[in-house]
């Protein structure tokens, strides 16, 4: 009896501190990420005009307008982790109207695009910001659900006092919360952020609570 009793207090033990340092590792990661992010934002917002904001993996048509120019090349196109996305390209010309397309658009964030054309006869530089935004509405709807049924199976588990549907909405509410950190639809921000720590810290609580409970009862 005491042999079971010390087996039982080791696997709580094992249990707890899985549980304990796996959302103390992923909380610090997602508000790590969360804080650069932002301050890079902050940071890029000020100092650039913003094109719009656009959805992932969508392509994106850069453009500039010039009545003196005979060209104007883009420099460069930053990802929001300041890695180079693109280096020099010439934009296409229609009048005094000028585009280039670009495509490679799977990262969210803001990006950077400089270039530089000759105005007059003198080289100019230019600036601008746009965003690419998380979903689109349709992968937005999924992401609802998955929280709607997360949230449903673990409030069902936990008010029926069933351990294994509330281990099994428990990974499903983890699992919703990271969809959640993507952002829903054209939203991104503090708010789904926060939205998303508490659906993990209710998850991952919910699952110590319960795995407690299962080796307590010895699987019954």
């Amino acid at each position: 009896m005491g042999e079971h009793n010390n087996l039982r207090q080791k696997n709580w033990i094992v249990v707890f501190s899985l549980f304990f340092f796996s959302f103390l590792f992923f909380s610090f990661s997602f508000v790590s990420a969360y804080s650069i992010n932002s301050l890079d934002t902050l940071k890029v917002v000020s100092a650039q005009e913003n094109l719009g904001a656009f959805k992932i993996n969508s392509c994106i048509n850069l453009i500039q307008t010039c009545d003196n120019c005979s060209f104007i090349n883009i420099s460069s196109i930053n990802y929001p982790d300041s890695s180079q996305a693109l280096e020099e390209v010439t934009m296409q010309k229609s009048g005094t109207f000028y585009n280039y397309s670009f495509c490679d658009t799977s990262i969210l964030g803001n990006y950077i695009v400089s270039g530089y054309g000759d105005n007059n006869g003198q080289i100019s530089t230019w600036t601008y910001i746009f965003e690419i935004i998380p979903t689109s509405e349709k992968g937005s709807l999924l992401i609802i659900f998955v929280f709607l049924l997360a949230y449903g199976l673990l409030i069902a588990g936990i008010l029926g006092k069933n351990i294994s549907m509330t281990m099994f909405g428990s990974l499903i509410t983890i699992f919703a919360s990271f969809l959640g950190f993507q952002g829903i639809y054209t939203f991104k921000n503090t708010t789904t952020d926060v939205i998303s720590f508490i659906t993990l810290f209710f998850g991952a609580y919910w699952m110590l609570r319960a795995s407690m409970a299962y080796l307590e009862t010895g699987g019954d």
